[in-house]
């Protein structure tokens, strides 16, 4: 008999009567040394009358996950300790680095992960968690105030190319029900506006969002298919999944939440929804072109948390023919840096702001109601 597993959406609530929350989003940020989280703590102690949020939005530590949640993790403890030596409260979800990027013992050590966490939280007094539980896709609502709320998807649950759960776990059967539930989710009447939270973006113009060339492709396919005859580590069909033009990051992953992104949008004029990722190691922001979507539904890219590579912007072209979107930041070529983006919700109004680590700059990108 198959077994199915987490599709449960978790519902609880988080200081409903906050009113103003900042929310700072920091992905790949799993290596041992990063300026980012000293400049966090520096934003923290500047705020006023805001609950401090720390979105971590995977590949927590580097280069393989939890190995051993009784061993020491510098990469993993420097996120926890910047929630420690703050007043803020941390939400960690997977990445495919924390799944021992598509090995097979990946489901073992999000297991692990969330353990580390849990055990280090509990020893500081601190609210750290891991999302979505059991190594499970989730989905997972968390709710801020009247407003607000976060949800949680593990994004490399669908793309991991192993095992995903408990022996004969309906992998199939799990899958369909995580959509139904997330719509489910989305589509409650109380909703207004959404953080979606994942690790993989739908459109970048990093590495991670160009169509592979043939050589490149035949290059890879080898060396994948020797680590798959040797160590059994993945199956041929999640090939190039961590890439968002692979038919399997598509079929599994990228056309699914986009229409449950846009039922969502299209239930009322006045919802609004951030979807925020990590995974490219830079920053990016977009926002949607639709004319029924304007000023309703932004796509972030904060994944250089410890790790920046370059941009692309010709990609830029392609999602939006393909896609609808467009490219708000950055506006140009830009040298990579470290850095992260942020949230500042009021009761009255939203902003988006991307913070340049490296050159100390702030930049306030959208101002919405």
């Amino acid at each position: 008999m198959k077994i199915l597993i987490l599709t449960i959406s978790i519902l609880f609530s988080h200081c409903i009567r906050a009113q103003s929350f900042r929310i700072f989003l920091i992905g790949d940020g799993g290596e041992n040394e990063s300026l980012v989280y000293d400049d966090i703590k520096n934003e923290f102690s500047r705020m006023d009358n805001s609950n401090g949020i720390v979105l971590f939005l995977g590949d927590n530590l580097y280069p393989a996950g939890v190995k051993d949640p009784l061993e020491n993790y510098p990469g993993l403890n420097n996120q926890i300790n910047l929630i420690s030596e703050t007043d803020g409260d941390g939400y960690f979800v997977p990445g495919n680095h924390d799944w021992m990027q598509n090995k097979r013992k990946g489901y073992q050590r999000i297991l692990n992960q969330d353990q580390y966490i849990t055990d280090r939280a509990s020893s500081y007094d601190i609210n750290a968690e891991l999302y979505p539980k059991l190594a499970g896709p989730g989905p997972v609502k968390l709710k801020l105030n009247d407003d607000w709320a976060i949800v949680f998807i593990d994004s490399q649950w669908f793309l991991h190319g192993n095992k995903v759960g408990p022996p004969n776990t309906d992998r199939d059967q799990v899958r369909a029900s995580f959509w139904q539930e997330l719509d489910s989710l989305l589509n409650m009447s109380e909703n207004k506006n959404i953080i979606l939270a994942a690790h993989h973006p739908v459109q970048s113009v990093g590495g991670h969002g160009a169509k592979k060339l043939p050589l490149r492709l035949l290059l890879q396919s080898v060396g994948q298919v020797v680590s798959t005859l040797m160590l059994r580590s993945i199956t041929p069909y999640h090939l190039f999944s961590q890439d968002i033009r692979s038919a399997s990051f598509q079929k599994k992953y990228k056309t699914p939440l986009i229409q449950s992104i846009e039922k969502f949008l299209n239930e009322g004029t006045e919802r609004k929804l951030i979807y925020v990722a990590g995974h490219e190691h830079n920053l990016q922001y977009w926002v949607s072109s639709k004319p029924e979507y304007k000023n309703r539904f932004h796509l972030i890219v904060s994944g250089a948390g410890s790790k920046h590579s370059d941009y692309n912007i010709k990609l830029k072209d392609f999602y939006s023919e393909k896609d609808k979107v467009d490219l708000i930041y950055p506006a140009s070529e830009l040298n990579a840096s470290y850095g992260y983006f942020y949230l500042d919700l009021d009761s009255d109004s939203y902003r988006i702001k991307v913070r340049n680590v490296d050159s100390g700059e702030t930049k306030e990108l959208f101002v919405g109601k």
